[in-house]
């Protein structure tokens, strides 16, 4: 019954995740504005790390509370990393009790071409 329980849950968390993808989708044809500071690039990593952090720590706390399902593999790196203090969390339904630390780290590496596709190459032949 259990697992007949969770199929259900997840198929419902699938369709709403599959609704928020369709959301998202309509900003790939979104144009980004002609007056983007492209110089600010800092200010961009910090404002995506920030989403990124906020968006994986929704879904990490989701999945813990409301699907009660440890599909990161939190458990498997408790166990074999730290095998005693997993001998004392094992049965007493270790998500709740563990806490997650998360750092984000992106990078844009180069926004010369990203200038260049969005602005047009000037030495672009038609």
């Amino acid at each position: 019954i259990k697992e007949v329980e969770i199929k259900i849950k997840y198929e419902g968390y699938i369709k709403k995740e599959e609704k928020e993808a369709k959301k998202i989708m309509q900003y790939d044809n979104m144009l980004i504005p002609e007056n983007i500071d492209y110089k600010n690039i800092k200010n961009i990593e910090k404002e995506w790390n920030k989403n990124l952090k906020k968006s994986t720590q929704k879904l990490i706390k989701k999945i813990k509370e409301e699907y009660q399902s440890d599909i990161f593999g939190f458990g498997n790196m408790i166990y074999k990393n730290y095998p005693n203090k997993w001998e004392k969390i094992k049965n007493k339904n270790y998500l709740k009790q563990i806490k997650i630390n998360m750092h984000t780290n992106l990078k844009i590496n180069s926004a010369g071409s990203l200038i260049k596709t969005l602005k047009g190459d000037d030495n672009e032949k038609n």
